[in-house]
């Protein structure tokens, strides 16, 4: 197959990303071309594209959208993103569109063609349920991206993101109705390959039609009727077997250090040692206005025994004045629990499933009980942190169902899914986040983008210019096509 795309590196990019050294390597089955059996590259897919790794995991969640959206507050001085300066995401691009091995986007492409060669439907249709759920992240992230074309020329065209949500939605449909029809055929299961589900069909299909939910609802700001409300409207969502309702069928990848499998750790619990964030004041003070229980899970105390949250955006001389002396012991970090190396890595959850419910029964796309949809949401993320049954109780009735309440809680409970949480305050505006103490000038707004890579504007610039006139810029405020809020 042909390289998509001239990378350089994987680790040190221009100034958005850090750069280190301590990348884990991922010990997978190699593959050649005479290998035709897709559940090894699947495996690696899953593992890869999930953002497992250290270095897609810092890049698109520690450095950039955790910072974003307030859930921390960083404490080095060279992680710029922080202060909204502005930088080329090129590892993030790399991390995603390169043919190299830590590249799930292109080895889910080529677990597709084996799948279809050894007529493995249902291989090839969890397949394409995970490469939905690959591009919406990529295209989320920059707006119009190589979709058609990826990884078939060396200068593919970009795809834009409207053409590119109405076609993940399709194939997604596609595939749940494959599963449905084929799951008891006799089709050999990925088994022990899919590091997810075990070889479960069922939570796949519930997986598929939880991305349908989260996609017809990313958008429907822009394509209420067009694309939201028909969509919806394909699926009994009154029939909770349907979609991810439940913690047991979370999309998460459980850490397998030092197995054959895929040998690597949850990344919080590898940057932690790192010292380099602290949990926000954003963050803090909307745990402590309702003395949220969750406040223990997120939040580790500080040398002092107490709970306190760093204001975001401090400035680079205080950070490098007071970085070891004042921010790493008088500031909190990041709770315990989301630190151990065997914590699961969640993608989705049957919390944001219900929020995303609330949010299409209150906006009319669906019929049912917001109320109910938003007890359960939130009922959900607390169990899901082992908060006790009266505690629940508890803390639903201090926060009854309302607008403000609905998008504080999904915020809450998406923490540390830095990628969500950055989609939501996008989609949304909700919940408001507090102005930085220092930014680059003239970047005072939270960034709505990430800029295409210089290496693409380098070798693909017909197509690059093509994507960034059609969108209306290439600057990190450039809005892509759902961003209409």
């Amino acid at each position: 197959m042909k390289k998509y795309i001239l990378i350089s590196t994987l680790a040190c990019s221009l100034g958005l990303f850090s750069c280190t050294s301590d990348f884990e390597e991922l010990d997978f089955p190699k593959t050649t071309s005479v290998i035709i059996d897709p559940a090894p590259i699947l495996t690696r897919s899953f593992v890869t594209g999930s953002g497992l790794s250290v270095g897609i995991w810092q890049n698109t969640n520690q450095i950039t959208t955790l910072d974003w959206v307030q859930y921390v507050s960083t404490i080095k001085a060279n992680f710029t993103s922080a202060h909204y300066e502005p930088s080329p995401a090129n590892s993030v691009w790399s991390w995603w569109y390169s043919d190299e091995a830590f590249a799930g986007l292109h080895l889910c492409e080529h677990a597709i063609e084996l799948s279809q060669k050894i007529k493995n439907v249902n291989h090839e249709a969890i397949a394409r349920i995970w490469r939905a759920y690959m591009f919406q992240y990529m295209t989320d992230c920059y707006g119009d991206i190589p979709y058609s074309e990826a990884f078939k020329s060396v200068a593919p065209k970009y795809d834009s993101q409207e053409f590119i949500y109405k076609d993940l939605i399709s194939q997604l449909q596609t595939a749940v109705s494959t599963l449905n029809a084929n799951k008891n055929s006799g089709y050999a299961s990925l088994g022990t390959a899919d590091v997810f589900f075990n070889g479960d069909l069922d939570k796949w299909i519930k997986f598929g039609n939880s991305m349908i939910l989260r996609l017809a609802m990313q958008c429907s700001n822009v394509a209420a009727d067009e694309i939201t409300r028909t969509t919806l409207a394909s699926i009994d969502w009154q029939n909770q077997s349907l979609y991810i309702s439940a913690n047991e069928d979370n999309v998460r990848l459980i850490p397998d250090e030092g197995g054959a499998t895929y040998h690597v750790k949850n990344p919080y619990a590898f940057v932690a040692g790192w010292d380099e964030m602290r949990i926000s004041k954003t963050m803090y003070d909307r745990l402590a206005a309702n003395q949220d229980p969750r406040m223990h899970i997120y939040m580790a105390k500080n040398i002092n025994g107490e709970y306190v949250g760093l204001p975001s955006g401090q400035k680079i001389e205080d950070l490098n004045a007071h970085y070891k002396d004042d921010y790493i012991p008088n500031y909190c970090d990041i709770g315990d629990y989301f630190i151990q190396g065997e914590t699961p890595f969640v993608l989705f959850t049957a919390s944001e499933t219900h929020f995303l419910l609330a949010e299409a029964v209150q906006k009319g796309f669906i019929q049912g009980d917001a109320t109910t949809f938003y007890n359960k949401a939130v009922r959900l993320s607390l169990e899901s942190c082992n908060i006790p049954d009266e505690q629940i109780q508890s803390f639903i009735t201090k926060v009854p169902y309302s607008e403000e309440n609905l998008y504080t809680q999904f915020w809450l409970a998406l923490f540390p899914n830095g990628p969500q949480g950055w989609n939501l305050v996008r989609r949304t505006g909700k919940p408001s986040i507090a102005p930085l103490i220092y930014h680059w000038p003239g970047n005072s707004d939270m960034p709505r983008r990430y800029s295409y890579s210089t290496d693409e504007i380098r070798y693909n610039p017909i197509n690059v210019q093509e994507a960034i006139e059609r969108m209306g810029g290439d600057s990190q405020y450039t809005r892509i096509w759902w961003d209409k809020n």
